[in-house]
């Protein structure tokens, strides 16, 4: 019962290995993260520091899956509910294996209602990522469609927020605004920035002529 789950969530890969830590028994830091949209967002903010988190020691599990446009949100939390209780052991086994998750807002209420049960019965810490500020979100931004006042979307979002132990978040701003609302939660920033395990392997960083302009050529970035 306390063994990682095996089937649908895979450490991030294809292949189905248990957490390394369990196989040499040893004493290292688990965390599962729980993407819920499979974007940008999810390489910045979840995956990105999942791979630098494990080049420090950490064990750092997540569903697989890949960036093929076939998928917009990840399929956990779409097989949460009453009469699919397989997904839910799985989960409930990785969560028992992991000593922290973090979360980006769900999608739905089972899977609202999964993470609020799990907090409260297994007492382990649950952490919210939120890259936007998603209780006034531009009406020209297209994620605001989503979130309008009063919707269920913004319901789970404020009901997540609010079990969780901790928040991370893109800028000052949410900290501010968020404050407003839950003062006494921890909240953490983490800017928005470049991968710079990319950025420093990009072809004409070696080659300086790369750089030079020639006549008559606009460069953008």
């Amino acid at each position: 019962g306390d063994k990682p789950a095996q089937i649908i969530f895979k450490s991030g890969s294809t292949k189905l290995p248990a957490w390394e830590s369990i196989l040499k028994n040893e004493k290292k830091l688990r965390v599962f993260m729980g993407p819920t949209q499979n974007t940008g967002v999810v390489y910045y903010r979840m995956r990105g520091y999942a791979d630098k988190m494990r080049k420090m020691g950490v064990d750092v599990a997540y569903e697989d899956f890949e960036y093929n446009n076939t998928e917009t949100q990840s399929r956990w939390q779409y097989m949460l509910g009453p009469d699919k209780r397989v997904v839910q052991n799985q989960l409930d086994d990785i969560l028992k294996v992991a000593d922290v998750s973090i979360w980006e807002v769900v999608a739905n209420g089972y899977a609202c209602a999964f993470l609020e049960c799990a907090h409260d019965v297994l007492k382990k810490p649950i952490v919210t990522e939120i890259d936007d500020w998603l209780f006034d979100v531009p009406s020209y931004n297209v994620a605001s469609h989503p979130y309008q006042p009063f919707s269920e979307l913004e319901r789970i979002a404020f009901k997540q927020i609010g079990f969780s132990d901790y928040l991370i978040v893109s800028t000052q701003f949410m900290i501010n605004s968020l404050k407003k609302l839950w003062p006494d939660k921890p909240m953490y920033l983490i800017p928005n920035s470049i991968d710079f395990d990319i950025w420093d392997n990009i072809k004409f960083m070696k080659d300086p002529s790369l750089l030079e302009k020639k006549p008559g050529t606009v460069r953008i970035c």
